[in-house]
């Protein structure tokens, strides 16, 4: 036991396998894993043997829709290249001004001259419609997409620590065992749920629309072999995703929910542990995707000129997901408050006998309203948190700052 508790501190750990994850869970997260990152990588390298060395890319797609892309991106770069050259003819004539005493705007503040320049400045510099290098697109999306392969697989990691501390030994053994469809299904129906929308946002707005002003490397009209190569990424990253929501799917199963023992040490009828990983896990599921629906939704605020509200559709399918596990925790907790309530009901209890207490009342609360009510308030209150440390108004910063 000891040498076990040494092994799992070691950095190599969230690549491990911990019951009661199914083990052919944790292979088929890791094939996954595998496959994503040789798809992606192969995506950029079709990129850049069929761009070239380029700094930056070129239209190779020969539809109807692709030509119309082009058009509309040249018009935006024209359009554009209008804009700089009258910011440039304008600091031009500030800077005459400055210089003037006769002009009637000389004496204006010296405050109000930087300011216009720099305005004009952030005018003459502006890149937005400028197609990305390979080498920069590349890097960057690979890195995201490494990233979040440690996420899920950290993510994987705690649940299953924090369930393997959770259920009994008994209980373990029989999570961790069962047939390979018990957890087969459940992976694949989350996989295709959460990949699908994905899929429909990269065909909404790479291969349909005509008016599209963000490329990158692996864009339909810029190299559709790459493109067509990261959709299927795409696919293999969803089971990557899917892997953490299976387990939890799984031990929100009613026949984990324990039965109520009366004289249990915790005086919670032996049900307090479980409560809590059935709270944790609603509560971290709820808090933690709204706060990055947050960010996402200022970066989208603030990208507007660029940025296609049809991508947020990739939220869509974990959104999904998230509810349903969220409402079968929750379903959990009420038919054991049920269980519980019988037992007080069909327990003969004598003057000296103090019944156990209700262990999903921290959970659930006294009346039906106070867990919605919970729940508001915590959004409510992340919403404000994050606005009062300024971290929602950093991003936006950040991607308007982008080129």
């Amino acid at each position: 036991m000891k040498a076990e508790s040494k092994d799992i501190r070691k950095w190599w750990m969230i690549f491990s396998h911990f019951p009661p994850e199914p083990y052919g869970l944790w292979r088929s997260y890791l094939l996954a894993a595998c496959i994503t990152l040789i798809l992606f990588s192969l995506s950029a390298f079709v990129a850049y043997r069929m761009q070239g060395a380029c700094t930056e890319l070129t239209f190779l797609g020969k539809t109807s829709v692709c030509k119309s892309q082009n058009e509309y991106r040249e018009g935006l770069l024209k359009k554009e290249e209008e804009n700089k050259e009258a910011a440039r003819e304008r600091s031009r004539q500030l800077k005459e001004i400055r210089l003037n005493r006769n002009d009637k705007l000389f004496g204006q503040s010296w405050t109000w001259f930087e300011s216009e320049l720099a305005q004009l400045e952030k005018v003459e510099k502006s890149d937005k419609y400028k197609l990305p290098s390979i080498g920069r697109g590349s890097l960057s999306l690979i890195g995201i997409i490494l990233l979040s392969l440690l996420f899920y697989a950290f993510l994987s990691r705690i649940v299953a620590l924090h369930a393997k501390s959770t259920f009994r030994h008994r209980r373990l053994s029989e999570i961790d065992g069962g047939s390979t469809r018990d957890w087969a299904i459940p992976h694949i129906l989350i996989a295709i749920v959460l990949t699908v929308p994905v899929l429909l946002s990269e065909l909404s707005t790479s291969v349909l629309a005509k008016e599209k002003t963000w490329f990158g490397y692996d864009s339909f009209c810029v190299t559709p072999a790459a493109f067509v190569i990261k959709c299927i990424g795409f696919v293999a990253f969803g089971f990557v995703a899917a892997a953490p929501f299976t387990t939890l799917w799984r031990l929100s199963r009613t026949e984990y929910i324990p039965d109520p023992a009366w004289q249990a040490k915790d005086g919670k009828f032996g049900a307090e542990r479980y409560v809590e990983f059935l709270q944790t896990w609603a509560l971290w599921l709820i808090l933690a995707p709204s706060a990055l629906g947050i960010f996402l939704f200022r970066y989208a605020a603030a990208m507007e000129n660029v940025f296609s509200p049809v991508r947020l559709l990739y939220g869509v399918g974990v959104g999904i997901v998230i509810f349903l596990i969220v409402i079968r925790l929750i379903r959990n907790a009420v038919i054991l408050r049920f269980k519980c309530r019988q037992v007080l009901a069909n327990h003969d209890t004598g003057k000296t006998d103090r019944p156990p207490v209700d262990p999903t009342i921290g959970f659930l609360g006294t009346d039906w309203w106070k867990l919605p009510a919970t729940i508001s308030v915590s959004l409510a209150s992340l919403w404000a948190l994050l606005e009062f440390l300024g971290l929602s108004k950093i991003i936006a910063d950040i991607a308007q700052k982008m080129p």
